[in-house]
């Protein structure tokens, strides 16, 4: 059957595009879910947290990092430690408070999560049941995935005998897969959140919820 050249080319006798329905039972963002299991999630990783970390980081070294702000930010002559932890202890409030502060911090807990093995290898999921919660719906504002599992180091190396470099990069054992939903539900007070999460939301795995409406977008092409 013949065509019109210029249809061709504007496209006028092209196929049209598919357009595939969406699984239902595939959660996704802007759906509503309801929570069948309230089992909230705090955070995410290994035993000791970027916040333990950091708390264990100001009771080693609260002094230390505020005679150092003191000799820098004031540009004080070097002194005896017991002259210089008293002048710290005058701006102490002041430096708790400041941004330096907790960059200093900050910087610290990440070196200190290294030397302690981040409190142990296995990577997991740390909730809390929070029975209030049973039943109430809220839509789906992010989805996270996230692993756990038991950590291993890289190994390997180049081996003489056979001349051949071999190397393992290291990563998690048994490792499972889960998909974590944010809800649009700000939670209330008595969870203690990590700053891995950033908002107060809601942070439930897709698993503890099920759907009830689809979103907006429910169609897409191929």
């Amino acid at each position: 059957m013949k065509t019109n050249m210029v249809d061709d080319v504007m496209g006028f006798n092209s196929p049209k595009k598919r357009i595939r329905k969406l699984s239902p039972n595939i959660i996704r963002i802007g759906d509503t879910v309801k929570i069948v299991n309230p089992e909230i999630i705090i955070r995410v990783g290994y035993p000791m947290s970027f916040d333990d970390a950091c708390e264990e980081v100001k009771k080693l070294y609260h002094n230390e990092i505020l005679e150092f702000l003191n000799k820098t930010i004031h540009k004080q002559e070097t002194v005896p430690l017991y002259k210089s932890l008293l002048i710290a202890h005058i701006n102490e409030n002041e430096y708790v408070k400041s941004k330096i502060y907790k960059k200093l911090v900050y910087a610290l807990a990440y070196e200190h999560m290294h030397i302690k093995g981040f409190g142990g290898k296995e990577r997991k999921i740390y909730s809390e049941h929070r029975q209030e919660l049973l039943g109430i719906t809220a839509k789906v504002t992010k989805i996270f995935i996230k692993k756990t599992g038991f950590y291993f180091s890289p190994s390997g190396g180049y081996d003489n005998y056979s001349g051949e470099y071999d190397y393992d990069p290291g990563g998690l054992d048994k490792e499972k897969t889960h998909k974590i939903l944010e809800l649009d539900h700000w939670l209330s007070n008595g969870l203690v959140f990590s700053t891995e999460w950033e908002t107060h939301y809601l942070k439930i795995e897709a698993c503890n919820v099920e759907k009830i409406h689809e979103g907006d977008s429910q169609n897409s092409s191929d």
